[in-house]
């Protein structure tokens, strides 16, 4: 037995909602090394804060990288007069790798530990994009090699999530969390500062192996933060192992019940939701300024970053907000839904009014993205810590299963705005773009 990994195993008091998640179904556990006085606050040791960092830089470059290739490669097409047909089938690829690792990725880092997951998915990333400066000539091959980069980045966020859920108190999750995702909101503000310019000036081939340096240097920032930490307390185990040395029995994985989860389906439901809104606005920004606002992206200064940069400050912002309630004793189930309704809603407003924006009103144009993005991550601040609430143990493999239904969720919102701006007439006519963002507001309402 390793005397590090003992410790009391309590049943959680407070699951947000009732469903067949409860009692016979799942085990809620939340374990707490070491003896500690339940009415004490715990406090996070300084590797715990370096742990959420490292996570906060990894999530940070998988948008640097989700931002960056389609900058990158864009420019490269144009060079060699590729396509949009092409072209689009090269960008999608990723998304298929990503979504396919969810489920395995997840149920991975619950059996193996989410820094061995997180070492693996990082070496394939890294080759991957290393690859890719000398497969851009031949299309097929440059989708091959994205969607093993998707495959590789797949399985990073079922095992930040597997090791916050190991590591983070209850009452502290809600901003670890927050913070350690709002990265991918800060990476993509990176990306639309500086890969443009970069673009321009170094060469795509240059951007993209650049971009193979991320993955690695992140994964060994969070390996040294963490090492000495996973060595006492033994984080890194899984769960399985984790309670073998406690003295107690191997929990299979509940997969019917996850699926027949109530519970766990309405956080899928918030979650498709979120990234159906979200990739829809990522996706087309730079034609909605370029044929509606009839600005070019490229030309809007710091006034293009300001959207992303809110939303990493508000889902921040939702993360204390919502710690601060839970220890104020108003209540977990409470806490998450106050921040996930406020979030839905504000965003079920703002959406529909970018449509709405004159031409040439690049202020107006700004305020609504921003108002729009600002309210749908204070909502991520709410249902994307839920799944740890109700099923700690498993919360790799909920999170899998909850990244599936967002990856699906944002090539339908892409495709279907295609569709619907082609309808009315092209991306030039407001008609196409308001139905297509009411759309994406009435999910909000739901």
């Amino acid at each position: 037995l390793r005397p590090q990994a003992i410790g009391r195993i309590h049943s959680n008091p407070d699951v947000p909602v009732s469903s067949p998640f409860d009692k016979e179904n799942v085990v809620y556990l939340n374990i707490v090394r070491g003896p500690r006085d339940s009415s004490q606050p715990h406090m996070p040791s300084p590797n715990t804060h370096l742990t959420v960092l490292g996570c906060f830089f990894l999530t940070c470059s998988l948008y640097i990288d989700r931002v960056g290739f389609p900058l990158a490669y864009t420019h490269a097409a144009k060079l060699v007069g590729l396509d949009e047909l092409h072209k689009g089938a090269a960008l999608s690829a990723f998304y298929y790798g990503y979504a396919a690792a969810q489920l395995p990725g997840g149920a991975s880092a619950a059996r193996f530990g989410g820094l061995n997951m997180l070492r693996i998915a990082c070496i394939v990333w890294s080759s991957s994009s290393l690859i890719m400066p000398f497969a851009m000539e031949a299309v097929t091959l440059t989708c091959i090699v994205r969607m093993t980069t998707g495959l590789a980045q797949g399985l990073v966020i079922p095992a930040v999530h597997t090791i916050l859920a190991q590591e983070i108190q209850p009452n502290q999750k809600s901003k670890a969390v927050s913070f350690a995702v709002s990265g991918m909101y800060m990476g993509s503000t990176i990306a639309m500062m500086g890969l443009p310019s970069a673009t321009e000036y170094f060469g795509s081939a240059s951007i993209l192996a650049s971009l193979s340096l991320l993955p690695m240097v992140c994964f060994l920032c969070l390996w040294m933060a963490s090492k000495n930490h996973v060595r006492k307390t033994g984080n890194n185990i899984s769960m399985d192992v984790m309670r073998a040395e406690q003295g107690g029995q191997k929990v299979e994985k509940p997969w019917s019940k996850i699926f027949t989860s109530l519970p766990v389906w309405c956080i899928v439901a918030n979650s498709f939701t979120f990234h159906y809104a979200l990739y829809t606005i990522m996706n087309w920004l730079p034609t909605y300024f370029d044929e509606l606002v009839r600005r070019p992206l490229s030309s809007l200064g710091y006034m293009k970053i300001m959207p992303y940069l809110l939303m990493f400050v508000s889902s921040n912002v939702a993360g204390v907000l919502g710690d601060h309630l839970v220890q104020r004793d108003c209540g977990i189930a409470p806490s998450r839904k106050l921040i996930n309704s406020v979030g839905f809603f504000g965003a079920c407003l703002a959406l529909p009014c970018i449509a709405l924006v004159p031409a040439g009103n690049v202020t107006a144009a700004g305020f609504a993205l921003s108002t729009s993005l600002a309210f749908l991550g204070f909502a991520r601040g709410g249902f994307s810590i839920n799944h740890m609430d109700i099923a700690p143990e498993h919360a790799g493999l909920v999170i899998g299963l909850v990244n599936t239904a967002g990856t699906v969720a944002g090539v339908m919102g892409v495709t279907t705005t295609g569709a619907l701006l082609k309808l009315h007439g092209g991306a030039g006519e407001r008609s196409g773009w308001m139905i297509a963002l009411s759309l994406a507001s009435v999910l909000c309402a739901l």
